[in-house]
């Protein structure tokens, strides 16, 4: 009976090596980087590639840090300039406040010094009023400079004529026939009959409905009057009391005036601010 070989004997010395090695290699990848990187072409590649992502990363941070910057300079910037702004344009409003209070202030002592007698109200028209308003609005930045003395309907009668005599008087204010003023005196509004013929009303009573007035009786209407594109002839002789732009504000100044201790202290503590009026006002 033969003997087998045994398996170990078929394998030689030499292939044990080349399998060792190659077993070698299979374990240590760095061997094939080595040996990629031991090429002087290959190195080149691998440095240029190298180069290329520190550039990149370079690039990267260098844009960043840019942004961030120029992202908080334009920020500081930004609100730097909105504060400017913002100060310059309360400034100016401040400034336009100022002088439409001065402009209102210089007319109306015109004419309490004018008319000093409280018998002669609320027969009143200031000499010169239309040549000396239109300078003073301009000063005051004012589009308008109105004059609406307060009456009652007892007194409407004469004003009325008082009124209509005076525009007749001044080339300024020219014919007015075709104008609510004009045509009947002192009108009103009623704001339940918009779109009909009893919108408009030769007001005698001064009764106001369309508001709750706590003065509902009591008249001021527009008198003496410098004219712009948005307010005329249109609005003249108009019961002002009648519009919640003007009715509470002269609400406002009669409360006060009651409750003053006397005369000189209502002049100089008794004023309102009317609501901002939208333009152009509605014309009847």
């Amino acid at each position: 009976m033969e003997e087998k070989e045994s398996p170990r004997k078929l394998i030689s010395p030499r292939m044990s090596k080349v399998s060792h090695s190659m077993a070698l290699a299979v374990r240590n990848p760095a061997n094939k980087l080595t040996r990629f990187y031991k090429t002087p072409s290959r190195r080149i590649i691998l440095l240029r590639a190298f180069l290329v992502f520190c550039l990149l990363a370079a690039a990267v941070v260098i844009c960043s840090v840019n942004y961030t910057t120029l992202t908080a300079n334009e920020r500081r910037f930004a609100s730097s300039q909105y504060k400017a702004i913002a100060a310059q344009a309360l400034n100016i409003m401040l400034g336009s406040f100022s002088r439409m209070r001065m402009g209102t202030l210089i007319m109306a002592k015109d004419y309490q010094y004018t008319f000093p007698n409280i018998t002669e109200w609320p027969l009143v028209a200031l000499p010169g009023y239309t040549d000396k308003a239109v300078d003073l609005a301009v000063v005051s930045s004012l589009d308008n400079l109105i004059f609406t003395p307060a009456f009652t309907p007892a007194q409407a009668p004469a004003f009325e004529a008082f009124m209509q005599a005076h525009w007749a008087s001044d080339p300024y204010y020219g014919d007015m026939s075709m104008f609510p003023g004009g045509a009947i005196g002192v009108w009103g509004t009623n704001n339940s009959l918009i779109g009909t013929p009893g919108f408009i009303f030769h007001d005698t009573t001064g009764r106001i409905t369309n508001y709750p007035s706590r003065y509902s009786g009591f008249m001021e209407a527009t008198f003496q009057f410098t004219f712009s594109k948005d307010i005329g002839k249109p609005q003249m002789g108009y019961n002002c009391h009648h519009d919640l732009l003007f009715g509470p504000p002269l609400d406002e100044i009669l409360d006060c005036v009651a409750a003053s201790a006397n005369i000189t202290s209502a002049q100089t503590s008794c004023a309102f601010f009317s609501n901002i009026v939208p333009l152009p006002v509605p014309t009847p």
